[in-house]
């Protein structure tokens, strides 16, 4: 049992789904696909070369959480029926956040390299009625459908961003004439450790009569990841690549558009360790470890997919208005994103940033706010979301920051 217990801290505490949680920025506003610059590595490659400054560095660590179901306030009966009828469809979702690194761009030429921690655990809403509403006595409780997956890797990739020249622009005949088109790529080569998690059969709990809990069933958990006692070099790792490309265009002189397609990739192991499980109600700890070993045999994560699309508004001189749209597509769930976000801009050395996300899989809306702070060469920017979670009703919370110097 301890050896499952280690494992899914493992994969609890150190995997992540990516969404908004790229820079600070992205956290403190949204996952806006024009934004400019060295941010413009995460969020559209075709954008990192807008940025009035030539050099660029900047170190960034992010953080947080989030679920479906779980939230900061009092549950009541009545609401714990809807909460678990919400999920029934997409089952109880757990998404943990975590990116660190340095970035680096000159001229049309980015560099970055970032420890990441990514996965997602997604469970069968039988077990998010345990948790959220307790067992009822003889009650028989599902697993089928519950999975969990994830990576902890090192990123480090190059991007080049590149303006079409006006004149190609113009020879298209095309009736939307845009200017200072772009387009750019990232290629990123990935190593590190990847996790695999299934569930199948079903748990019975009940009680004796002297109060003592029982447990009976079929369930069992398979575990999948990397032979940690046996890393001896990178051919012990996860490897792999994964490819970003975007677009961006000025529609006029105050409307931008962008579009972009993200984490094209995977990793890979040829060679991984399984661990079976099976509950066994007469055990000392419940799950039974019935079935280890190495298998010769490939285990993969793949990236979750994003595609963005969007754009932003000059609306006045000093505010400028953002709307985004992402789809994400996870391993055995998807997720749809809908963005809009202001930044006011009046004190150059002071923006200041307001978004809204609402996401089809949490079926809620999530407040973001952040600001920048420049002291001539020297930029931070700090993000924080979701900020319903200082009132109530936050289904979790994510923080970054970042500094750095551009000229």
């Amino acid at each position: 049992m301890k050896k499952i217990i280690i494992t899914f801290l493992l994969i609890i505490l150190l995997t992540i789904p990516v969404n908004a949680l790229e820079t600070p920025k992205t956290v403190g506003f949204g996952n806006f696909s024009t934004f400019k610059g060295i941010d413009g590595i995460y969020v559209n490659p075709a954008t990192v070369n807008l940025d009035k400054n030539k050099f660029n560095f900047k170190m960034a660590v992010n953080g947080g959480f989030d679920n479906n179901l779980l939230r900061n306030e009092y549950i009541s009966e009545d609401i714990k029926d809807d909460l678990l009828e919400s999920i029934e469809n997409s089952g109880w979702v757990i998404q943990l956040k975590g990116k660190e690194g340095l970035n680096l761009t000159l001229g049309p030429v980015g560099i970055f390299s970032n420890m990441r921690e990514e996965g997602n655990l997604k469970f069968n809403p039988d077990v998010a009625e345990i948790i959220l509403a307790g067992n009822q006595t003889e009650a028989v409780y599902s697993l089928e459908n519950s999975f969990g997956n994830g990576a902890v890797y090192n990123d480090t990739g190059i991007n080049f961003s590149y303006k079409i020249p006006e004149n190609v622009i113009k020879s298209t005949n095309s009736n939307l004439q845009f200017s200072n088109v772009n387009i750019g790529l990232n290629y990123r080569f990935l190593t590190g450790a990847i996790f695999n998690m299934e569930a199948s059969g079903d748990a019975e709990i009940g009680y004796t009569e002297s109060g003592e809990p029982t447990f009976s069933g079929t369930g069992e958990f398979l575990l999948k990841h990397n032979d940690f006692e046996n890393i001896n070099g990178i051919e012990n790792l996860a490897t792999g690549s994964a490819f970003d490309i975007g677009v961006y265009g000025d529609y006029n002189k105050d409307i931008s558009l962008g579009f972009s397609i993200m984490n094209l990739g995977s990793l890979s192991l040829d060679e991984y360790k399984y661990e079976k499980y099976k509950f066994d109600s007469e055990a000392e700890e419940v799950f039974d470890l019935v079935e280890e070993g190495i298998k010769k045999d490939e285990v993969k994560y793949k990236l979750p997919r994003k595609i963005n699309i969007g754009g932003e508004y000059d609306w006045r001189e000093d505010v400028t208005l953002l709307f985004n749209y992402t789809n994400i597509s996870y391993n055995h769930f998807n997720d749809n994103k809908i963005s809009a976000g202001a930044e006011y801009n009046r004190f150059k050395y002071i923006p200041f940033r307001l978004g809204a996300e609402y996401s089809t899989l949490n079926d809620d809306l999530k407040l973001r706010t952040g600001l920048g702070i420049y002291l001539g060469t020297w930029k931070t920017e700090i993000g924080i979301s979701d900020i319903k979670g200082l009132f109530n009703k936050s289904q979790g919370l994510e923080f970054g920051m970042s500094s750095g110097f551009s000229f």
